[in-house]
């Protein structure tokens, strides 16, 4: 079943095209990451998805319904996103980072869940009232997951999340990412400039060039059948 389908999407800024008679179809449930050359479109896709841009051509669809036709306050409270900037409120506390989109539609975690949820992101529960910058960079950037996640989202976009932590941090990160992604069921859509990085947690690879799908399979099947001379030149990196 597809939980998100891009039909025939063209998308310019000014007369620079990005996107030209792209379609995309996610199934529900899948780990899709992303991997491409600097404006090849892959954040133009991710933002597509959550409504922050609108393509100037195509539809999109989110559960078989055109996201045109979607309240964007609605849609996006069933996305979850996070950045490699991590966005998190300076002012606030980690426990209210945490709940803040919750809080937005008038609930937040309890103990018991707000507790299940920082053990898995590999925060401790004397953190939960320090500010930001008080945490180290990988700490900031698990309490950013926890927040889109405590919401139970249906969607996780991720762009470059662990592009500024340190090696040790983002091994540690994506094997948590992967553990969420297998209890939660989540669908994750996640742009990385790391081949390494984008072949270990993929269900699916994404390949982008110039606003162009490469290739889009299995990690296993773009290791062994690399389609085009780009995608064989990512693969040889490795």
């Amino acid at each position: 079943m597809n939980i998100i389908e891009f039909k025939n999407i063209y998308k310019s800024y000014n007369q620079n095209i990005v996107l030209e008679n792209f379609s995309l179809n996610i199934e529900k449930g899948e780990f899709i990451t992303v991997i491409g050359s600097s404006g090849s479109g892959k954040t133009t896709v991710l933002k597509l998805i959550n409504g922050l841009i609108t393509p100037d051509k195509g539809e999109i669809l989110i559960d078989n319904q055109s996201i045109e036709k979607i309240d964007k306050i609605k849609l996006r409270r069933k996305i979850g996103y996070v950045i490699q900037g991590i966005g998190l409120f300076p002012h606030l506390s980690v426990k209210k980072n945490i709940n803040y989109v919750l809080e937005l539609g008038g609930k937040s975690l309890n103990e018991v869940d707000l507790n299940i949820l920082i053990e898995k992101m590999g925060l401790e529960k004397k953190m939960m009232d320090r500010f930001p910058d008080e945490l180290s960079g990988g700490q900031q950037q698990r309490v950013g997951i926890a927040r889109a996640v405590a919401a139970n989202p249906d969607i996780l976009l991720m762009d470059e999340p662990f592009g500024a932590v340190d090696d040790i941090t983002r091994k540690s990160l994506q094997k948590e990412i992967k553990i969420i992604h297998k209890n939660l069921g989540i669908t994750i859509f996640f742009i990385t400039h790391d081949i390494r990085e984008a072949l270990k947690l993929g269900s699916k690879v994404l390949i982008m060039d110039k606003g162009e799908i490469h290739q889009y399979s299995t990690p296993d099947n773009i290791r062994e059948n690399p389609k085009t001379k780009f995608v064989k030149q990512l693969v040889g990196i490795i």
